[in-house]
């Protein structure tokens, strides 16, 4: 199917849904028509010429202030749990937050998030006030655009 045969098709059910046409056995046709179009949007090949665009992260190193012993699952469960109690799912899902190392002798760690939600990502590290019923502070000390980097920092 070309793409102006598809725009008929899209003007066509949009219009008989406007119509009031949409009773009985033509009803169902307009819903059949639509699951159609739906596929076919759906498998239809990106413009050539046009490059696609990686999505960029950064990496905040952070240090944590306890005096307790902190492991990095219990830290992990912690950041995304703060991150969904303020964003919600859709914040949860959209910054793709992860701890990506958490050194426990030093308490540094590094976490990862897309480059346009690196405020959130700030703010959750500092709402975090309880990992596990220990109480916890998370200091951010840089932010980079690197893991290379990001891991250099945390071994200083």
């Amino acid at each position: 199917m070309e793409a102006g045969t598809l725009v008929v098709d899209v003007i066509s059910i949009v219009a008989a849904a406007l119509l009031g046409f949409a009773s009985g056995s033509l009803s169902a046709y307009i819903v059949y028509r639509m699951v159609i179009v739906k596929q076919q949007l759906l498998i239809t090949k990106p413009l050539k010429g046009r490059k696609t665009t990686r999505a960029r992260n950064r990496y905040i190193v952070f240090e944590a202030l306890t005096s307790d012993r902190i492991q990095l699952e219990q830290l992990n469960n912690a950041i995304i749990d703060t991150m969904r109690k303020l964003y919600g799912e859709l914040g949860l899902a959209t910054t793709r937050i992860r701890l990506i190392d958490y050194n426990e002798d030093r308490r540094r760690g590094i976490v990862r998030v897309r480059r346009e939600y690196k405020m959130h990502a700030l703010a959750i590290l500092g709402f975090l006030r309880e990992v596990s019923g220990k109480r916890v502070k998370l200091i951010p000390l840089t932010v980079t655009g690197t893991l290379k980097r990001a891991k250099r920092v945390l071994e200083l």
